[in-house]
């Protein structure tokens, strides 16, 4: 059974239980999750802290962002909107500074601990440099960039509002099929697009004329896609890294999967996964980027977003 336990602007708490509808959104590419629920009216005061459970199991920890009075011809509600705890850090920003050598232990003391946000599980890691804050960057923004310096990808916040760095993540594996060998979906959305895909970044080298140096997307070229961009490495630091970014980038707008699947599945963020479809047959080497749960009186259903990881068994 799902139990919000709410905390108003006293730090009283409210415990709702009959919940009329609720959606949950998760994004690889979107630091904070979000929720809307709506219930039967019931008397509170400003609510600004929301932590839901299924039974004993914390499924999502976030702060008020609106809360909605309603009345119409089908009678009296409120409809709460909140965002993970990744919210804090989005909507505050860094004070301005030059961080030499920073650490995981620095970036907690800096730019957590002050929300009351802690780290999933401890870690020693450090980037041996400099590392700037610009006046108007986020506190996200800024432990994102020494993710991105220190482990090569952003951090994510959990459904217990605990900072998770990437070495901490566990990808996991799950498997999707129509005939009852995994988890069930039920409606099967399978999308190339060919026009987002770069066969080649080709480079202009400092101090040279002519763009002579390349990156290519082997895969795409393999296909028959011809798609080229131009980068002047005089303007950038890394350019083959950028190319490679923008590559990267292009192949995972080329290719999406989406399953309607039976009932609740929020934990499988980054899982690798596989499809096995009665129709289309497998599909393999793919992951979970976005899952967006939707709960009514009509029933409870996940539509589970699939992009391809190098080497995917997805050609059209």
């Amino acid at each position: 059974m799902l139990r919000f336990e709410f905390t108003d602007i006293h730090d009283k708490k409210v415990t709702v239980l009959n919940v009329l509808s609720l959606d949950i959104n998760i994004e690889e590419d979107v630091p904070a999750d979000d929720m809307s629920a709506r219930f039967a009216y019931f008397e509170c005061d400003e609510l600004k802290n929301v932590v839901v459970y299924d039974n004993d199991e914390i499924i999502f920890t976030g702060i008020v962002d609106e809360q909605q009075i309603i009345k119409d011809v089908n009678g009296e509600y409120i409809r709460i909107v909140a965002r993970s705890m990744a919210a804090l850090l989005l909507d505050n920003e860094s004070m301005p500074v030059c961080y030499t050598n920073p650490s995981v232990s620095l970036m907690l003391t800096h730019h957590l601990s002050p929300f009351s946000l802690g780290l999933e599980k401890e870690s020693f890691r450090a980037f041996y440099g400099t590392q700037m804050v610009q006046k108007g960057d986020s506190n996200y923004k800024t432990i994102q960039d020494f993710s991105k310096s220190v482990f090569g990808c952003d951090p994510r916040v959990n459904a217990l509002g605990k900072l998770c760095f990437p070495e901490n993540i566990e990808r996991g594996a799950v498997t999707f099929s129509d005939n009852g060998n995994g988890i069930n979906y039920y409606s099967y959305n399978e999308n190339f697009r060919r026009c987002d895909e770069i066969s080649t970044v080709k480079i202009k080298l400092v101090n040279q004329t002519g763009y002579n140096a390349e990156v290519v997307n082997e895969d795409a070229t393999s296909r028959g896609v011809k798609r080229i961009r131009y980068l002047d490495a005089a303007k950038m630091d890394t350019p083959a890294v950028y190319a490679q970014k923008m590559i990267d980038n292009s192949k995972k707008k080329s290719y999406m999967l989406k399953l309607q699947c039976i009932g609740r599945h929020l934990g499988i963020l980054h899982c690798d996964a596989d499809v096995n479809d009665s129709v289309y047959g497998k599909r393999d080497r793919l992951y979970v980027s976005a899952l967006r749960y939707s709960l009514s009186t009509k029933g409870e259903y996940t539509v589970v977003t699939l992009k391809r990881k190098e080497g995917s068994n997805v050609a059209a």
